[in-house]
């Protein structure tokens, strides 16, 4: 049986629902969902304002938060936080848990992402494949 619980509906929902939901368990799978129309758009002003933003911040500080937690249940995280710069999303999560510097103000946007011709392709945060010090986005 696989156990998979939704903890956030949009963005600026309640950081407690999720964090609950992981410390409350059993649980295999979190699934975080950001992004809608209506958030795509402001993420996108945010990022033409700033390159090192575009992305659900609040995910950041929710994956600090819940991280011992999700280490000790092997617990698998699958979000859209990143919206219009996941890789300033996967720096910002690393830099919040010592791993990384923090995100330079000059971030392209990888290929595949929404200021690209290419179809999208999502970023996977896979843990369980390598260990938290990786520095790859």
């Amino acid at each position: 049986m696989i156990r998979i619980a939704n903890g956030q509906g949009f963005w600026g929902d309640s950081l407690e629902a999720p964090v609950e939901l992981v410390r409350r368990g059993p649980l295999d799978y979190l699934t975080l969902d950001y992004l809608a129309e209506v958030t795509m758009s402001i993420l996108q002003k945010q990022r033409a304002r700033d390159p090192r933003t575009g992305y659900a911040r609040d995910f950041v500080d929710m994956i600090a938060r819940v991280l011992p937690d999700l280490k000790e249940r092997r617990v698998r995280v699958i979000a859209n936080a990143g919206g219009v710069n996941p890789t300033a999303c996967c720096e910002a999560v690393l830099w919040q848990l010592g791993v990384e510097h923090p995100p330079s103000p000059g971030l392209k946007p990888p290929s595949g992402t929404l200021n690209s011709a290419k179809p999208l392709q999502p970023l996977a945060l896979e843990y369980r494949s390598r260990p938290i010090r990786s520095k790859q986005c």
